[in-house]
């Protein structure tokens, strides 16, 4: 026996009649439904009044869910038709995890901002250094104030942000990249502070900070592969892409532009040497904001599968606590 839906979309579809009283989505617009309960029996005219078997196949197939919360999400993620591109499916989360994930929200968030303070005072410095010319020493001992602890509180907060990742579920396997993220970047900057202090008191050999540097680099690559593995936890094939290009690209830029400009400096080309320069600025802008668009969409990962953002995600859930 076929039952008759009516979307709030205005469109109309129908089920079989066993999936009576539970929450599904449109076929059409991919909001939720709530099937009502089988009418009275219908002369066999009225019965075969239908949308096309394709459609009624699909709903069938694909639109019932006895989590509320899950089948709303769901929608979003769901393969559409035509031939366009198949978006990617998440796996459904362990409430007993889910806690840990929010926890990594909220770390990714604390890293996202102190990072784009952090590069608003450096980039920010020549502007600043230009205004500190016209204003009086008072005022210019409180910007700098200012501006040195806004400094040091993004450093902590980017720090801060990493060690709560930390709370990533073990079973995930990530805790090992965010941890040795945290552990390398530590030990590059205490032996580049051991260094500056060696450097008082002899010559260092200038080979000698290339170690703490590549400290940093391994540091980055790490935590780059921890939010990899967010997207592959996550079956988000888009999101695991783009982070592995990114890696290749931080990789490729790392290598690749110190050795032009050496080159440069070899071949004593003042245009060959401002050239590269520039380049190297401007493929490192582009890396830095590739870099906080990347941790900005991990975040929206794992709100989106645990529920808590997204537009269509909201309407739908709203929706649905009023059809309840």
């Amino acid at each position: 026996m076929k039952i008759q839906v009516q979307c709030s979309c205005g469109k109309t579809f129908s089920v079989d009649g066993g999936f009576a009283g539970r929450r599904g989505k449109c076929p059409h617009c991919g909001g939720a439904v709530t099937v009502p309960a089988p009418a009275k029996e219908e002369p066999a005219e009225a019965q075969v009044e239908a949308v096309p078997e394709e459609e009624a196949v699909e709903a069938q197939v694909e639109a019932v869910t006895e989590e509320p919360g899950a089948g709303i999400e769901a929608a979003e993620e769901r393969p559409r038709r035509h031939g366009r591109a198949r978006p990617d499916r998440a796996p459904t989360i362990d409430p007993r995890s889910a806690g840990g994930w929010q926890t990594v929200e909220r770390g990714l968030g604390i890293f996202h901002v102190s990072m784009v303070v952090f590069l608003a005072i450096v980039f920010g410095f020549p502007f600043v250094g230009f205004l500190v010319a016209f204003m009086l020493p008072a005022m210019r001992l409180v910007l700098g104030i200012l501006i040195l602890l806004c400094l040091i509180g993004s450093l902590v907060g980017m720090i801060a942000g990493r060690v709560i990742c930390c709370a990533v579920p073990g079973k995930t396997g990530l805790q090992k990249y965010i941890i040795g993220s945290i552990l390398t970047m530590a030990g590059g900057f205490g032996l580049a502070m051991l260094l500056v202090v060696a450097s008082t008191q002899s010559k260092i050999p200038e080979a000698a900070s290339i170690v703490p540097n590549l400290m940093y680099f391994s540091g980055e690559i790490l935590f780059l592969l921890f939010l990899r593995g967010i997207g592959s936890y996550f079956k988000s094939r888009t999101y695991e892409s783009s982070v592995r290009n990114l890696i290749i690209f931080d990789v490729v830029l790392t290598v690749a532009m110190p050795a032009l400009l050496l080159a440069a400096l070899a071949g004593k080309s003042g245009g060959m040497l401002l050239g590269g320069v520039l380049l190297f600025v401007v493929l490192l802008i582009v890396m830095i904001v590739w870099y906080l668009r990347t941790i900005g969409a991990g975040r929206d990962l794992i709100r989106r599968n645990l529920g808590m953002s997204g537009r269509r995600a909201k309407k739908a859930r709203t929706m649905a606590g009023r059809m309840r």
